[in-house]
């Protein structure tokens, strides 16, 4: 049903106060029989709701809810649902719950005669929450599941609105006392993302830049080495890529998911933004960029693994738990991401600040309170990485090096590649990867399943 241009660029410039009044206007010079008077009443319902601007049009709306008992014959299925829906609201809105309660039951028959393309997420969503509010968790389950297979054909941009009706199904699970099924919605969720990312089509291959003399000097061929280990490694070692590429894999997917999560919270503290141009505060980010940190840590550590560099994968190892531990620190205490955005090189007292806010030993202690199995986990990899080369130690020193004894001389030599230990260093990557995204899951849960 064709609205008048000023009405449509209205709507579609979010002029919902203008808007209101243009249909409020298109209202009076139309009979109350012609379904364009239908139209634009449940568009108000739904502007005013949106908008919270009940008290200037609240009169106004009882009147629609009153004419439509008359009326009701004339009434087109979709405008009847979004007046009721939209009076849902506005009742609950205005403190009378028992007219909001009415007005849901009114309204959930007629959701459920809409068409497909009628359901989308923000009708899904407003409505699913609803009926959540009222106490419907039943229709609510109902009404999110209607939608979800919808979602799978959303478009990229458009993603985080699957994730989001997820995260609203898992609140009605939760109202419900659903613990079991919660759970398994999370890890069949995760699970048929990671494998959608390992099914993707394989990156290009790119032509290699060739360099004179490549391998001939010193320097070339420990890269070169480097490079024919980690590809011996990958194609010997059985298992291998395949345990890598999917703590790989499970680290992206919750990356995408965090970005998702973000961009929703940003729409909701700050309106309808350009996310193409929106430049985040270092502190809105921070929860991103401690969980991509340790992703690349451990990527760092798969580098150096598979090319034989042992104590210097752990070293990265060890790394991947530092930010993830600062991350649960800032998470868990508010007042320590003044600190540590505060610490400038060139300042002993925000650098003192940040070292006593951020002592390992308390962060496991308080982690041990919360997780103690985690943090028996993460305590025996700390440890581990420590002993493997993280710091400096005898144990290391002295497992990949060897003095030999030439004639007249001696002879230090140290195993800058050691391929006989590159199998368990791997095992040790995929527990650290494993042990940090548990971490993570309880961070930041909200987001990260």
């Amino acid at each position: 049903m064709l609205l008048p241009k000023n009405i449509q660029k209205a709507m579609a410039e979010g002029e919902d106060l203008l808007a209101i009044k243009l249909l409020f206007e298109l209202m009076d010079k139309t009979s109350r029989h012609d379904d364009l008077w239908w139209h634009a009443a449940s568009l108000v319902v739904q502007l005013a709701a949106k908008n919270q601007n009940t008290e200037a049009n609240f009169a106004v709306l009882k009147a629609i809810d009153e004419a439509q008992v008359v009326t009701k014959k004339y009434l087109e299925k979709d405008h009847q649902f979004h007046i009721y829906m939209g009076l849902a609201v506005l009742y609950e809105k205005s403190g009378e719950p028992q007219k909001s309660l009415e007005y849901t039951e009114k309204a959930l028959p007629l959701y459920y005669q809409l068409n497909a393309e009628e359901q989308d997420y923000e009708l899904m969503s407003s409505f699913a929450f609803l009926c959540i509010t009222r106490e419907f968790y039943d229709d609510a389950e109902k009404i999110i599941k209607l939608y979800l297979p919808k979602a799978k054909s959303e478009s990229p941009n458009r993603m985080h609105r699957r994730l989001m009706a997820i995260d609203l199904l898992l609140q009605v699970y939760e109202k419900q006392k659903k613990g079991e099924l919660a759970n398994r919605l999370k890890t069949d969720y995760f699970s048929e993302q990671v494998r959608e990312f390992l099914d993707q089509k394989p990156y290009y291959s790119r032509e290699r830049p060739q360099i004179d003399d490549w391998g001939r000097d010193d320097f070339t061929y420990f890269i070169d080495n480097a490079h024919y280990n980690t590809l011996a490694s990958l194609t010997t070692i059985d298992g291998i890529k395949e345990k890598l590429s999917m703590l790989n894999a499970q680290f992206s997917v919750a990356r995408r998911s965090g970005e998702l999560f973000t961009s929703t919270m940003i729409r909701k503290k700050y309106g309808d933004v350009d996310l193409s141009t929106f430049q985040l505060s270092n502190e809105e980010r921070m929860e991103m960029f401690f969980f991509m940190r340790t992703h690349a840590s451990l990527l760092g550590a798969c580098t150096l693994g598979l090319a034989g560099q042992i104590a210097e994968s752990y070293a990265m190892m060890r790394l991947a738990i530092e930010n993830s531990l600062y991350a649960y620190k800032l998470a868990s205490d508010e007042d320590t991401k003044a600190i540590w955005l505060a610490r400038k090189s060139d300042d002993q007292q925000s650098r003192s600040a940040v070292t006593k806010a951020f002592r390992q030993k308390a962060i496991m202690e308080t982690l041990s309170t919360e997780q103690p199995e985690l943090e028996a986990e993460i305590h025996k990899l700390y440890e581990l990485t420590i002993d493997e080369g993280a710091h400096p130690n005898a144990n290391t020193f002295f497992k990949h090096s060897v003095q030999r004894n030439e004639p007249g001389a001696l002879a230090f030599g140290l195993n800058y590649q050691d391929t006989d230990y590159i199998e368990p260093c791997v095992e040790h990557i995929v527990s650290t990867g494993d042990a940090c995204l548990k971490l993570f899951r309880h961070i930041y849960r909200h987001w990260l399943w």
